[in-house]
């Protein structure tokens, strides 16, 4: 089952300062440039963007007016972008909440949009999650190896398009860098508007989040006496539809989507007899989001 979200600033809402120009990531807090400490300084060799609705039109960094194009927030008002061409390519690191805990898995998503003036995109959106925020003097491609990639083609430029994934921690990371991390100059693309003179993709990208991947857990007992311990039976998880029988295949409750657990009574009300009742429970995956049947018993006691 998700959990909190361990991103910072997920919607890039937060800022230090409003953004009065692009190449300007620095702007938004909890948020910077891997490749260069300013990215406002003209000698960086790579410039990411933030975008906001408190930014005027003439800063090119407006919210939903772009320099890129026209485009609202998939969340509140703020989002990044990032440049992808031959020879040059832009990444952004993001600060999590706390470190990862060795071994655990977590769940990640995010949203991208492709400009709607570029002629190429890309299929190798990636994600790196780090233990620390380092200044790195190259290209990213050149040396590191990306934890996931979208292998998704981003082709609309009017929508949204969702990207998500799993991972498991090796233990401490605190940030993930966002970009491209193809090992080589010339990386796979396809062409999407001929008409453009700008052969390259920028992606905006806004709404990231990391959350723990909890294993469901289905109780088998609980004893529903008032005593402020145990009194519910409760299902770790995202749970579409529960169904209760006794011994005898009698069906005493039911519920779906507003699950909030079961005090051991029946449909109309009474109170159930200890013994041992069968359930089937329909839940979510959180990893390929199909539906799962789980069956088994619960021990009632009071």
């Amino acid at each position: 089952a998700f959990t909190q979200n361990l991103v910072m600033n997920p919607s890039f809402e937060e800022y230090w300062q409003c953004p009065t120009q692009v190449a300007n990531v620095e702007d938004c807090k909890h948020v910077f440039n891997p490749m260069c400490a300013d990215t406002k300084n003209v000698s960086c060799i790579s410039t990411p963007d933030y975008f906001n609705a408190c930014a005027t039109i003439g800063s090119n960094a407006n919210v939903p007016t772009t320099f890129v194009g026209y485009q609202i927030a998939k969340d509140n008002d703020g989002y990044i972008g990032l440049t992808n061409k031959t020879f040059y390519r832009e990444y952004v690191q993001i600060k999590l909440e706390n470190r990862m805990i060795s071994g655990n898995s977590y769940l990640f998503s995010f949203y991208a949009n492709l400009s709607n003036n570029v002629r190429i995109t890309t299929n190798q959106l990636g994600i790196k999650f780090v233990t620390d925020s380092i200044i790195y003097n190259q290209f990213l491609w050149q040396f590191m190896e990306p934890d996931w990639v979208s292998n998704t083609y981003i082709t609309d430029t009017a929508n949204w398009t969702l990207l998500q994934g799993k991972y498991v921690a090796k233990g401490d990371e605190q940030w993930m860098i966002i970009g491209n991390f193809y090992p080589d100059t010339i990386f796979p693309t396809i062409e999407v508007n001929l008409s453009s003179s700008f052969y390259e993709c920028y992606f905006l990208l806004d709404y990231f989040q990391v959350e723990y991947n909890a294993i469901l857990s289905i109780p088998n007992i609980f004893t529903p006496n008032n005593d402020g311990f145990n009194d519910i039976w409760k299902i770790n998880g995202e749970v579409k539809e529960v169904s209760i029988y006794n011994r005898w295949g009698n069906q005493i409750f039911f519920s779906n989507q507003n699950f909030i657990g079961w005090n051991g009574n029946t449909k109309s009300g009474q109170p159930c007899n200890d013994g041992i009742y069968y359930y089937i429970v329909t839940t979510l995956s959180n990893e390929d989001n199909t539906l799962q049947t789980h069956k088994g018993s619960i021990t009632l006691l009071r």
